[in-house]
């Protein structure tokens, strides 16, 4: 799950108190939430973004878990897909702060935005046959819609271009 907040700036003990009330509303009931400062706004108050994220079903990676504790191995982290893709278009040679990636697995076609590194947006839609051809109308599709959906919220500008990279299967990329 992902939220982008605007939230007061405050630090010290207020700060971890509201980071905490505020994951806690978002995702009750899983461990395995995160809040990322996005950076402060440059006008106004100067309120600062943040992005709340957390795996919000903690049954599909517990057993995973256990396995780990009872090899005694060391956990490192957690990462979510989109955190991981936040990263991909730099290891792809990608010099644009600003891109959408759309990624299909056999949940459906995530799009996620990353803005200097950092995701902004992610969401998640479905697929009903999962075939190439759904996957490949969605992709474009989404696209379109998370493109309106990021100049609407004022993230880009109407005129902006953003590039786009899509995962897919070798076997899909046709």
């Amino acid at each position: 799950g992902f939220q982008v907040e605007e939230v007061p700036y405050v630090q010290g003990g207020d700060r971890t108190a509201m980071i905490r009330r505020k994951l806690s509303q978002y995702f009750y009931g899983t461990p395995y939430a995160l809040a990322m400062s996005l950076g402060r706004q440059k006008q106004g108050r100067r309120d600062e973004r943040m992005l709340f994220t957390a795996l919000t079903r903690p049954p599909q990676i517990e057993p995973w878990l256990t396995v780990l504790h009872q090899a005694e191995g060391r956990l490192v982290g957690l990462f979510s897909v989109p955190t991981v893709l936040a990263e991909m278009p730099l290891l792809l040679g990608a010099t644009e702060t600003r891109h959408m990636v759309l990624s299909t697995t056999r949940a459906g076609v995530r799009q996620t935005l990353v803005d200097n590194g950092r995701v902004t947006f992610s969401r998640l839609t479905p697929l009903v046959t999962g075939s190439t051809e759904e996957m490949a109308l969605t992709c474009a599709g989404e696209a379109e819609k998370m493109y309106q959906y990021v100049t609407g919220q004022r993230l880009i500008g109407r005129s902006d271009q953003m590039t786009t990279h899509v995962l897919a299967h070798p076997a899909q990329m046709s």
